[in-house]
């Protein structure tokens, strides 16, 4: 009797492991696989940067831009998809923000606006999310 309940909870065991690894790579692995993408952006007055998907994604549901670097002054950040601006973001000093939001356009646009003589040097990792 030991020994059956021993063979059942092994052969359990494999079969839920090899339904999570199918899952992973079914599901949640094409959202990330091959997204992310780097930029540095030295500011210098008004700049305006144009985000892409990847040629393989399709279907994109969401974004996630990790800024980070050091700023001398503050900066004003606008995201906004091909129709409209849609959220604004204030940044200064050691920047590390990550904006995440749906989204379903296959581009974005940030116009980065500094404020004074604000002046420093960003990099950008960047992702949309979607599927392959």
């Amino acid at each position: 009797m030991k020994n059956y309940f021993s063979i059942v909870v092994v052969v359990s065991s494999l079969i839920i492991i090899g339904i999570g690894y199918y899952s992973y790579n079914r599901f949640i692995a094409p959202i990330y696989a091959n997204a992310e993408q780097e930029m540095d952006v030295v500011l210098m007055g008004n700049n305006e940067i144009l985000l892409k998907k990847t040629d393989e994604q399709q279907q994109i549901h969401g974004i996630e831009i990790e800024i980070t670097g050091p700023l001398d002054g503050i900066i004003d950040i606008v995201v906004a998809n091909s129709e409209e601006d849609l959220h604004s973001i204030a940044l200064k000093g050691d920047v590390d923000y990550i904006y995440q939001n749906d989204w379903y356009s296959d581009s974005c646009f940030l116009k980065i606006t500094t404020r004074g003589n604000a002046t420093g040097e960003l990099h950008l990792i960047y992702r949309f999310l979607g599927m392959k």
